[in-house]
C-alpha cells in the first residue's frame, strides 16, 4: 500500500506494509529464541490473483510519475498509515484502487515450503544458519545488547507488545532500517522480527530486505515463517 508514514516505502512500491533480556553470555534471543535447530514453516501475504494486473499498473504509473507523486503526497499531510487518497493518475478507476486497498489491508497469507534453520549462540552472540535460497539469513548478527549487524547496516532492538500484524497480534521485537534518496531515485528498508502471537504462542520469523537504485529494484530478500523445534531438537 501507498502509504506516507516513510520516504522508502514509496520507492519501494515503485519496484513492484516480548521483552527479551540481555545477561551475560546468554545472548539477546534466549527467551523468544533458543539456540537449536528448527522447522520452518515458510509462508508470504499476498494479494488475490485477480489484482495483480491493477497492482502492476498501479505500480507502472507511481514509477513513470514518480516526481508527481512525491508532489502530490507532500501537499497531503496524510497522518502515518493512512493510504494515498485516489487520484486518476493511478492509471486505475476509483473502484480498482478501492478493491487494491482492501486487498493491501486483508491480504491473504499462502504457505510456501517447508525448510530448516539453525540458530546458535556463542559468547553471547546470536547466529542463524540457512541453506540457498534463504542463506541471507546467515549474514545476521545479533549481540547480548540486542543490537543486530548484518549487510552493511546496524540497528538497535524495539520491544514489541501486543501489536496488530496482518497474521495475529503478537509481542516479540523487531529490527526497522530504512533510508532514501528520492532524488536518485535510491531507497533501502529492511525490516527484521521475532515474536509470538499472543493467543497460541506460536513462534515466527520475518525479514524483508528491499534495495532500490534509480527507482529500479535491484535485490529483495524476503523470509517468512512459522518455527517449530523437531521432537528430540534442543539447543546445542
Amino acid at each position: 500500500m501507498l502509504r506516507s508514514s516513510h520516504l522508502a516505502a514509496v520507492l519501494v512500491f515503485l519496484a513492484a506494509g516480548g521483552t527479551a533480556v540481555a545477561s551475560g553470555s546468554r545472548g539477546f534471543l534466549t527467551r523468544e529464541l533458543p539456540a537449536g535447530s528448527y522447522r520452518a514453516e515458510t509462508f508470504t501475504m499476498g494479494i488475490p490473483k485477480e489484482l495483480g494486473k491493477a497492482h502492476e499498473t498501479l505500480a507502472r504509473s507511481v514509477a513513470a510519475k514518480h516526481e508527481w507523486f512525491q508532489d502530490y503526497m507532500s501537499k497531503l499531510n496524510l497522518k502515518p498509515g493512512e493510504p494515498l487518497p485516489y487520484t486518476p493518475e493511478m492509471g486505475l478507476s476509483e473502484a480498482e484502487y478501492a478493491a487494491l486497498l482492501k486487498a493491501y489491508q486483508q491480504p491473504t497469507m499462502m504457505s510456501l515450503t517447508t525448510t530448516d534453520v539453525r540458530v546458535t549462540t556463542e559468547k553471547g552472540v546470536t547466529r542463524f544458519q540457512a541453506a540457498p535460497p534463504h542463506d541471507f539469513l546467515n549474514a545476521i548478527s545479533i549481540d547480548s545488547s540486542g543490537k543486530l549487524t548484518g549487510n552493511e547496516i546496524v540497528v538497535q532492538p524495539k520491544v514489541v507488545k501486543s501489536q496488530r500484524a496482518k497474521f495475529g497480534v503478537w509481542s516479540g521485537t523487531t529490527w526497522f532500517h530504512e533510508a532514501a534518496d528520492l532524488n536518485k531515485g535510491d531507497a533501502r528498508a529492511f525490516e527484521f522480527s521475532i515474536g509470538k502471537l499472543d493467543d497460541t504462542g506460536r513462534v515466527f520469523v520475518v525479514l524483508t530486505d528491499k534495495f532500490i537504485k534509480g527507482r529500479q529494484r535491484v535485490a529483495s530478500n524476503q523470509f517468512m515463517a512459522w518455527l517449530s523445534q523437531p521432537a528430540g531438537a534442543g539447543a546445542h
